[in-house]
């Protein structure tokens, strides 16, 4: 049996998925309770959270962008480029 789905349908069940405290990561719960944590410390602090992937770095700026408390920060994303294979001078 194949289920086709409608552009309209999907974005309404990804909400109510999205708004389900059940499907929170903690992972980023922490990383949201040190932001502020820091910030409330030191009001003209800055910071950089490192991640593996250029794609992570969209999704960790789009999520601060979206959540209480870290959208204030005005947070943008800073992507280096590639590494070379081999190191120079070697």
């Amino acid at each position: 049996m194949i289920c086709y789905f409608t552009v309209a349908d999907e974005k309404a069940r990804l909400t109510v998925i999205s708004e389900d405290t059940s499907y929170a990561n903690p992972k980023l719960e922490n990383l949201k309770q040190l932001i502020i944590e820091s910030f409330r410390e030191n009001i003209d602090s800055c910071g950089i959270v490192f991640v593996m992937t250029r794609e992570m770095t969209v999704a960790l700026t789009n999520w601060m962008k979206d959540t209480d408390g870290l959208k204030e920060l005005n947070p943008h994303n800073l992507v280096g480029t590639n590494a070379p294979s081999q190191k120079a001078g070697t």
